[in-house]
């Protein structure tokens, strides 16, 4: 039992924490939700391309973050702030490069995704502004997986209260017309988004340098470059960056299947993933609790502890999302009723929601168990789950139901529960198998 509360007192700040940032889009979601299908798919196609990219490189977070649970576990507190210095230089660098690339590229993004001009005009500007966060983000998610890596999962969750403070006020203001400011709707969203993630940066950073926590980032852990470091964090981020990049390519690939269908159906699409990312926020917090006590212990020299916590971590992550399930199954349309009152979209993106209640313990096993994996060092198995789950069984299949046989975005969604189903087992018999017990990191 005091195994349990440990892990509870870890879990519920990250599980607050991934709630909050998951809010950032979806306040921007539901908010544009009002001004029509048009408007919210914009944003949902603009959010889903901008965060694809930034997440995909956020993976440094994971290479370093086993490095620096190893390094507290260890008591050895000087590696663990050369490790997070170097971490976020190279997080400073790609959000810079993400950031210019976005914004010359979006107009070419929706050209080949956007339904219509409508839809085309709104993302495009929707997109370049949000561009400009890249590296504030970028930065941000570093320094938050440092802390929690480092066993301070509260400090990145006042982080992102008060980003989402800053972001649902702007909201309100900027895409209605509030206080006296323009109703800006689209644009408006962007730009509140913009100054939620350029602050919530600004904190972080004066957190990790104030000697608060163990770890103290001082310049020279900023540059010149470890090179002997910089190998270390790539090594165990390539296949975490690996694993992003499949599901990245999954994701838009899946878009480009199902934007097809036409804007409503995308937008009840878009509303079905929103809520059912709510129930993914507790599988993340557990995830990152599961990834920072395996690599704690191992740094301890206590294998034993490690598959013990592991393994009472997932079961709450099971008890919290199957609980999840239930209201997602008896509640579905009084959910979708807070993102949209387009009478269109509710019908089927309640049904969605119905079917995406399946999934859930499933999710939460797989969260658990590749994250304890990763916190290990063994980020490659989780790699091969992606490219599995994404390329072997997602994309093959969406692409007959929807292109050969013609089954709607149903079909869609009971592929998305199969393909839960299968990862949950492979990556629950890698961590029995216990080969991650003898990574060296």
């Amino acid at each position: 039992m005091h195994e349990v509360r440990f892990i509870m007192k870890l879990a519920l700040p990250a599980i607050f924490e991934m709630l909050l940032h998951m809010m950032v889009g979806l306040v921007d979601i539901a908010m544009v939700g009002r001004l029509g299908a048009d408007s919210l798919t914009a944003v949902g196609l603009g959010g889903q391309f901008i965060y694809t990219s930034i997440f995909l490189f956020a993976a440094i977070g994971i290479g370093a973050g086993a490095i620096i649970a190893r390094a507290i576990g260890a008591q050895n507190f000087q590696e663990a702030s050369r490790i997070s210095g170097q971490a976020l230089s190279l997080a400073a660098l790609l959000g810079v490069i993400i950031g210019v690339l976005t914004w010359f590229l979006a107009p070419a993004i929706f050209n080949i995704f956007a339904p219509n001009e409508v839809v085309h005009t709104l993302g495009v500007e929707y997109l370049r502004i949000l561009s400009l966060s890249s590296v504030f983000l970028l930065v941000l998610l570093i320094g938050e997986a440092a802390c929690r890596s480092a066993g301070f999962t509260k400090i990145p969750l006042k982080v992102a209260m008060v980003g989402n403070t800053i972001n649902i006020l702007l909201n309100y203001v900027l895409i209605y017309g509030k206080l006296g400011f323009p109703a800006l709707g689209v644009k408006g969203a962007a730009i509140g988004t913009l100054i939620s993630f350029t602050i919530s940066c600004i904190i972080i950073l004066v957190v990790l340098t104030s000697g608060k926590i163990p770890i103290k980032i001082t310049r020279k852990h900023l540059f010149p470059i470890q090179w002997i470091d910089f190998k270390r964090i790539v090594k165990l981020t390539l296949p975490a960056g690996g694993e992003e990049f499949v599901r990245a390519g999954s994701q838009i690939t899946g878009v480009y299947l199902i934007i097809g269908l036409g804007s409503v159906p995308y937008a009840a699409h878009q509303v079905g993933i929103s809520i059912e990312s709510i129930s993914f926020m507790p599988g993340y917090g557990f995830a990152i609790v599961a990834a920072a006590l395996v690599g704690q212990s191992l740094g301890s020299k206590d294998p034993g502890r490690a598959h013990r916590l592991a393994f009472k971590t997932m079961y709450l992550a099971v008890a919290t999302m199957t609980a999840a399930a239930c209201i997602f199954f008896f509640f579905s349309e009084s959910l979708v009723r807070i993102f949209t009152t387009d009478e269109s979209i509710i019908p089927l993106a309640a049904s969605l929601v119905k079917i995406a209640a399946f999934a859930q313990t499933a999710i939460a096993i797989e969260m658990i168990m590749a994250g304890a994996l990763r916190g290990a060092g063994d980020t490659r198995f989780p790699f091969y789950l992606s490219i599995i789950g994404n390329w072997i069984i997602r994309i093959p299949l969406f692409y007959a139901a929807l292109h050969i046989y013609e089954l709607g975005l149903d079909a869609v969604w009971w592929i998305t529960v199969f393909q839960w189903i299968v990862i949950a087992i492979l990556a629950l018999w890698r961590f029995k198998l216990g080969k991650w017990k003898n990574i060296q990191v």
